[in-house]
């Protein structure tokens, strides 16, 4: 999401408002307590190709990782055509009467695609032909459909499989596998690196990719997908970037792997409970036992949207907040959990009733919330002053409190001790604190980041976290649009517009394709582009013929040519199409505002329009209304001269519009308090 910025030429009172409707689902939660169902196979020991050094130890260790987490593991080796499939099929019917099972698929060995379709290898067949594949290799997509017809809850397809086409036909670039095609619903992906990408052997027992996967696997507390993301970052610095694992999801609950302890064939009564620390997050695992233990409590509420007895649990045990890692999870909980906050030093929190949503009491007063003093930046600076070692995961919880600061700082700039540029210097300082520690992983807070490197201008930086981002997440629209924004900042514009191509491209008319296409028009224009400018605004004429967004861009482009007869042509018409429309008379006044001669024309047009509204009450008040604030501007810019003169006859279109306002029979509040604005912004500049 980006930053706002004041773009606008007009003074303060030219507002466009925009709502933005957040559809919040509730995630699905897998207890410890859902059957646990494994398939592990690993091939390394073929039959007239390579021979793979690291996948049978891949898939005994995996095999053993997965007992240990409670699951049941059915573990091949070395396995043929026959076997692989009746494997399959003998999981999937296991799945299936299991409703509420949790499967986990792990295949390392070799993997290839042809034809966009993606093959695991057995180590007993021979593939002479590329056609032969389908019948003699088993189809990924098998595996899937298999897994679809279980109809469980949740499967995790792992594969290490990615590596070079090892048969004499395979063709040069064909490496690695395919994009995942149709994935059942309730499903996690995984590639050991992205499509169309090879996978390293490793150098020692497992795969380079297995053995990263193995020391995040059984690590307690730890979500299905925050274990991939810690995956992939380690794997991507082993590899210095050569292999990044790629994940594809279809799955938006949460699941925990560790959450069960040892795997035990003892009777069910004598199984361990979970741990106390089911619900602790990620990266707080070197906090002291004590931390864990308030911190993993505090999240536990938070997942139930009990915000206020979350922060009860941990004002009561720290109140003068000495602790840095519960000063990083207040921090967490005041910015995702409050009702109410002032100027972001205090916040008011409520415990939510069933069925009741957190954006839906914001700000209302309903719920009796209660408020708290709690200044994030005053006590962090004094933990710093005072030499205390700041864990990463308080430097991530601070570059989001800082950012939020920095983002929101025109409406909440009343007393704060910060400027704007230090609030943004201390979000980076922060985030790059977390990045150098690995710890900045998650989407949003990888998105604020590239805001700020963004502001910065490092396009190419931000290209290669918004790359990385679509890696794991391919269809994030936010981070797709800031994409384009970041090829189009570094010069490079047919990747920009091969980014609003894929927004546009499922919902040609779709609110989605609408901002794609308005966006890359926007693009166009301030970069001259005008094959892609015209490609794009004829786009928004075809699909959303009665929009006029289409009407200011051609106008825009009018005036950015002075080719001023067009510009009043374009205007007019506009007007006149879009009758009483007021957001587009705005903006079409703003975009005369290039030039000081643009500004004569926009003035002449209004003119003009205000004598053709002399029978229209209500439009020629608003025509007035916007004649006093253009001369206005006028004044202000020096573009007018005889500035007195000016001033009355500012006056006089404020009264005029004013009256006729008063004779109208209905009120419009927000008109009056304009004028009052107006005024009063004219008496401070006639006091100069």
């Amino acid at each position: 999401m980006r930053r706002p910025r004041n773009v606008s030429l007009l003074p303060s009172f030219f507002i466009l408002l925009t709502l933005t409707a957040v559809s919040q689902i509730k995630a699905q939660e897998y207890p410890p307590s859902s059957p646990r169902l494994a398939l592990v196979i690993g091939n390394g020991n073929y039959s007239g190709l390579n021979k793979l050094a690291n996948p049978v130890n891949d898939a005994s260790d995996m095999g053993d990782a997965l007992a240990q987490l409670g699951f049941s593991v059915e573990v091949l080796t070395d396995s043929g055509l026959e076997a692989f499939e009746n494997a399959v099929l003998s999981f999937r019917d296991k799945l299936a009467g299991n409703p509420d099972a949790v499967g986990l698929f792990f295949y390392a060995g070799h993997g290839l695609q042809s034809g966009g379709e993606n093959y695991l290898i057995p180590v007993d067949v021979q593939i002479p032909s590329e056609s032969l594949l389908r019948t003699r290799a088993v189809p990924l997509q098998f595996v899937l459909e298999s897994l679809r017809e279980a109809k469980n809850k949740l499967n995790v397809v792992i594969l290490d499989a990615c590596r070079d086409n090892p048969f004499a036909w395979a063709r040069s670039g064909a490496r690695g596998l395919s994009i995942v095609g149709a994935q059942p619903p309730g499903s996690i992906v995984v590639y050991s690196t992205s499509a169309g990408s090879t996978a390293q052997d490793g150098l020692g027992r497992n795969g380079t990719f297995t053995d990263e996967l193995l020391d995040h696997l059984t690590q307690p507390g730890l979500e299905i997908n925050e274990i991939f993301r810690r995956t992939g970052a380690g794997v991507q610095e082993k590899t210095s970037g050569a292999q990044i694992p790629a994940v594809y999801s279809q799955f938006f609950g949460h699941f925990y792997p560790g959450a069960t302890q040892a795997y035990s064939t003892a009777p069910e009564s004598t199984q361990e409970e979970p741990s106390e620390l089911f619900f602790l997050p990620a990266f707080f695992e070197d906090a002291p036992e004590y931390a864990k233990k308030l911190v993993a409590a505090a999240e536990e509420y938070s997942c139930y949207g009990q915000w206020l007895s979350a922060w009860y649990t941990l004002l009561d045990t720290d109140p003068p907040g000495k602790d840095p890692y519960i000063l990083a999870k207040k921090v967490d909980i005041a910015l995702r959990g409050y009702v109410d906050q002032d100027n972001f030093r205090g916040f008011a929190f409520a415990d939510l009733t069933e069925g009741e949503e957190l954006e839906d009491i914001r700000y209302t007063g309903e719920n009796d919330p209660e408020f708290f003093d709690f200044d994030p930046h005053a006590q962090f600076i004094e933990m710093e002053n005072r030499g205390i070692d700041i864990p990463p995961i308080l430097s991530l919880a601070m570059g989001d409190y800082y950012y939020t600061v920095w983002f929101n700082y025109v409406e909440y700039s009343e007393d704060w001790v910060q400027s704007q540029e230090e609030a943004f210097d201390s979000a980076m300082r922060c985030y790059q604190k977390a990045e150098e520690a690995y710890i900045l992983v998650t989407t949003p807070q990888m998105l604020r980041y590239v805001d700020l490197l963004m502001e910065l201008g490092l396009s190419d930086k931000s290209i290669e976290i918004l790359l990385e981002v679509l890696d794991w997440e391919p269809e994030n629209i936010e981070a797709r649009k800031t994409l384009a924004e970041a090829y189009a900042a570094n010069q490079n514009f047919d990747e920009a517009f091969a980014q609003y191509d894929n927004l546009a491209s499922l919902q040609p008319a779709g609110e989605q394709a609408y901002d794609a296409y308005s966006q890359a028009a926007d693009t166009a224009l301030l970069h001259d582009r005008p094959r892609e400018f015209e490609k794009y605004v004829k786009a928004l004429e075809t699909f959303f013929p009665d929009d006029w967004l289409s009407v200011l861009f051609r106008h825009k482009m009018a005036v950015s040519n002075m080719d001023w007869d067009s510009a009043r042509i374009l205007a007019v018409d506009g007007m006149r199409k879009f009758r009483g429309e007021v957001f587009l008379l705005d903006s079409l006044l703003g975009s005369w505002l290039l030039t000081s001669d643009g500004y004569l024309r926009g003035f002449s047009f209004l003119e003009d329009q205000i004598l053709s509204a002399r029978n229209e009450s209500e439009q020629l008040a608003l025509l007035l209304f916007y004649k006093a604030a253009y001369r206005f501007y006028g004044v202000r810019s020096a573009i007018l001269e005889n500035t007195q003169t000016q001033i009355q006859l500012i006056e006089e279109d404020l009264r005029e519009s004013e009256a006729l306002y008063a004779k109208l029979s209905f009120g419009d509040g927000e008109m009056e308090s304009n004028i009052r604005l107006m005024r009063e912004q004219l008496e401070t500049f006639a006091l100069r």
